[in-house]
C-alpha cells in the first residue's frame, strides 16, 4: 500500500498485519471475502465477523499519553503505541519488547472511538460500547495491580490471563460490568471511571483513599465497576493520582478520594469517599487532573486538579510545587479552591501531565506551565514555569497528551508532534535513547515518524 503524505509526515506505512489479529472494518474496508451486506447498518469501524485488510489507517483523531508511552487513534478505529512497553502498556501481545521508538499496532483492537492512557497502562472505548483495557495498573513496586482477563494470551513472564488480582494482559482485556459508557478515564494512580449515557459515573481499580467514590475504603482492587454515589447529570469526567472528579451538567464540579493537597477544591484537606462539591465553580465544562506520587513514602507527594470554564479560561487548585496551578509561583502549601491560571484566554481544552497543563487554544497554539525537567512545555527550556507559556513549533493543534516528561500535539492534518524525553522511544521517532542513533531529547516539536 502506498503511504499517504501530509505536510511532509507519513500518516500510513506498509506493514504486515498477521489478518488473525484484525476484524471485519467497514466503512471503506472491506472484508476478505465478506460482501457489503455483511457490515451491520450504521456500523463504521470493526465488527468481529471475519478478518480483514485493515488497509491505510488514516489520520490520527486522539492522542494520549501514560508516563512513558503514547497511543494514537486512526481514523478506522484502530491504535497504535509506542514508549515504554515493561508493563505491556503498548498492547502489542506478541513480544516481550520493553520498549518501541516506532509506532506498533495495538492486537486484536479495532472499532475504537475514545482513548485514555493511564501512568503504566491504556484504555479504549469502542463502538459496540464495551471497554478494554492492557498494561499494568498501579504503581508496581508497592501494590499489586489488578487483572482484566485479556484471553489466553500471556506473552510475558509478568502477564497472566486467569482472572487473579495480578496485572492486567499485554493485549486487550474487556471490562466487565459497564453498560452504556460514553467517556473513559484513567487515572496516573490506580483507578480508572466510565462516564454512562444515563449520566452516572462508574470506577474500579484500587480504592485505598476512596478513589473509587462509593463511600467505602479498601486497601484492594474493586471489580466489577462500581456506582459513584450521590452522582448524576455528569458531562465530563477526570482522574488524578489517587482522586476523581466529574463535571455535572450545571456547571458544577464534584471530586472524591484523596485531597492531601486540597485536590478535591472544597476548601480542606480532608480526603472523602463520595463526592464532594468544588467550592465556587458554577461555569465549568472539563476537568483534568494529575501530579507526582501519592503514595506512603514519597519525595513529593501531591496532587492538583485544573477545570476548564465555560468563558474558555481555566481554573486550577492543589498543590503547586512546580507552578501547577498557573498563579505565577510556586509553593508546597494547599491550595483548596480553585484560582485562575493568569494570562490564559480563549482555551479549547486543557490536559495534565505529570507535574505541569497543557492548554489548546482557540487559535491552534498551545500553553502550558508547570514542571518541564526534560522540555515537555516545548517551550525551548528546560526551566519549570509557574504560568502559561507559548509552545515552540506548534501552530495547527487540536488536542495534546502529556505524560511525564514529554508531550504529543495532534494536529489538524492528522499528524503528531512530539517533545521532550525519548528515554523509552515517547517522541515515536524510530529510535530510543540509547543505541546507534539514539536522541535522548527534544526540546522542540518533532513529527511522529510512521513508517
Amino acid at each position: 500500500m502506498t503511504p499517504l503524505l501530509l505536510r511532509g509526515r507519513f500518516l500510513a506505512w506498509a506493514v504486515a498485519v498477521p489478518l488473525a489479529l484484525l476484524s471485519t472494518a467497514c466503512g471503506g474496508q472491506k472484508a476478505a471475502g465478506a460482501a457489503a451486506a455483511d457490515c451491520p447498518a450504521g456500523q463504521v469501524h470493526c465488527t468481529p465477523v471475519a478478518p480483514c485488510d485493515p488497509g491505510a489507517p488514516g489520520p490520527v483523531t486522539a492522542i494520549v499519553s501514560g508516563d512513558f508511552h503514547v497511543c494514537a487513534l486512526f481514523t478506522n478505529g484502530t491504535v497504535r503505541c509506542w514508549g515504554d512497553n515493561r508493563y505491556g502498556q503498548l498492547g502489542v501481545g506478541v513480544s516481550c519488547l520493553p520498549a518501541s521508538g516506532r509506532p506498533l499496532p495495538v492486537s486484536n483492537l479495532c472499532g475504537v472511538r475514545a482513548l485514555a492512557a493511564g501512568n503504566l497502562h491504556t484504555c479504549a472505548l469502542l463502538d459496540d460500547g464495551t471497554v478494554k483495557c492492557w498494561g499494568a495498573t498501579g504503581i508496581a513496586d508497592t501494590k499489586t495491580p489488578m487483572t482484566i482477563d485479556a484471553g489466553p494470551q500471556p506473552p510475558c513472564p509478568i502477564i497472566t490471563s486467569t482472572g487473579a488480582a495480578e496485572m492486567f494482559g499485554s493485549s486487550p482485556g474487556t471490562v466487565p460490568g459497564l453498560t452504556g459508557p460514553t467517556a473513559i478515564t484513567t487515572g496516573y494512580g490506580e483507578s480508572d471511571c466510565a462516564l454512562l449515557v444515563d449520566g452516572t459515573v462508574r470506577c474500579w481499580g484500587f480504592d485505598g483513599d476512596g478513589e473509587l467514590g462509593n463511600g467505602t475504603i479498601e486497601a484492594s482492587d474493586v471489580l466489577p465497576p462500581v456506582a459513584v454515589s450521590n452522582l448524576s447529570g455528569v458531562t465530563a469526567i477526570g482522574n488524578g493520582p489517587f482522586h476523581d472528579c466529574a463535571v455535572k451538567s450545571d456547571g458544577h464540579v464534584a471530586c472524591w478520594g484523596a485531597n492531601e493537597s486540597g485536590e478535591l477544591g472544597n476548601g480542606t484537606t480532608t480526603a472523602s469517599s463520595v463526592p464532594v462539591a468544588v467550592a465556587n465553580l458554577t461555569n465549568a465544562i472539563a476537568v483534568t487532573a494529575n501530579g507526582p506520587a501519592g503514595g506512603p513514602g514519597c519525595a513529593a507527594c501531591y496532587a492538583y486538579t485544573c477545570a476548564l470554564l465555560a468563558d474558555s479560561t481555566v481554573a486550577c487548585w492543589g498543590e503547586s510545587q512546580d507552578g501547577e496551578t498557573g498563579g505565577g509561583a510556586t509553593h508546597l502549601t494547599a491550595t483548596t479552591t480553585p484560582a485562575p491560571v493568569l494570562n490564559l484566554t480563549g482555551v479549547k481544552s486543557i490536559v495534565a501531565g505529570e507535574g505541569h497543563v497543557f492548554a489548546v487554544l482557540s487559535d491552534g497554539t498551545l500553553a502550558a506551565w508547570g514542571a518541564n525537567r526534560c522540555g515537555e512545555l516545548g517551550n525551548g527550556t528546560t526551566t519549570h514555569q509557574p504560568s502559561p507559556v507559548h509552545v515552540s513549533g506548534i501552530e495547527h493543534a487540536v488536542a495534546v497528551g502529556s505524560g511525564q516528561c514529554h508531550a504529543c500535539a495532534l494536529l489538524a492534518d492528522g499528524g503528531v508532534d512530539c517533545w521532550g524525553d525519548n528515554g523509552e522511544g515517547e517522541l515515536g521517532i524510530g529510535v530510543l535513547a540509547y543505541g546507534d542513533g539514539g536522541v535522548s531529547q527534544s526540546l522542540t516539536a518533532t513529527p511522529v515518524v510512521w513508517q
